[in-house]
């Protein structure tokens, strides 16, 4: 019963993502996103690499190292585009809301090279 206790306010306490203007629910809304679009990555990098290593064990290394470049890419990228020191309350949720974005293309990438093989 207190689990159910716990879950139940761990979901009253989530922001209404869709009618706030409070900038740190905002900012917990976008990490939500970002955390969302990140897993449904990872369910396609899973599906991907599969894919690839049954072709053959260069193809799958060449998509890792591919996967590491992007990575590496996608964070200095949004870095560039929306550090953390421009001095506005945005700064996070724009930040994480380039993650988000860049991430869900990715995913979207690697399900056309999944198709492709």
């Amino acid at each position: 019963m207190s689990v159910m206790l716990m879950l139940a306010a761990a979901v009253s306490n989530s922001p209404d993502c869709k009618n706030t203007t409070i900038q740190s629910e905002l900012n917990e809304c976008a990490q939500t996103e970002f955390a969302e679009a990140d897993r449904a990555l990872n369910a396609q990098w899973k599906t991907t690499v599969r894919i690839f290593r049954e072709r053959s064990r260069e193809d799958e290394a060449r998509l890792r190292v591919a996967q590491r470049a992007w990575l590496t890419f996608r964070d200095a990228d949004c870095a560039a585009r929306w550090p953390f020191d421009l001095g506005i309350s945005l700064d996070k949720m724009l930040h994480i809301n380039c993650l988000t974005k860049l991430t869900i293309e990715r995913t979207d990438t690697l399900a056309e090279l999944a198709k492709d093989i």
